[in-house]
């Protein structure tokens, strides 16, 4: 992607940080990807690496193209993580939506 964003000594990544909040971005297919128990493992591993680099506890943000998937990974991969989510439909000109 070119826009990841790392903290302190992590190796975890983000896809970057804008304004003391940290950014995640998911595109399509992850509501797919959803529908096999591996997608979901490891999603839930990204997130919860995400949630132990942050020492500073900065707000962070993940942000799907698919309403569908942001509804699942609010309420099934992410449950019980500091993690706000969003549905953030995708913008075909190339820039981000932050």
């Amino acid at each position: 992607m070119g826009y990841e964003f790392k903290l302190n000594d992590s190796p975890t990544l983000f896809d970057g940080c804008l304004g003391g909040i940290l950014l995640e971005a998911k595109g399509e297919a992850y509501e797919q990807l959803f529908g096999y128990q591996f997608g979901t493992e490891t999603m839930r591993g990204e997130a919860q690496r995400q949630v132990e680099a942050d020492r500073a506890r900065l707000p962070l943000e993940w942000h799907f193209a698919e309403a569908g998937a942001a509804d699942y990974a609010r309420d099934v991969v992410l449950e019980g993580l500091p993690i706000a989510v969003f549905h953030t439909p995708p913008n075909y000109r190339g820039q981000l939506p932050w």
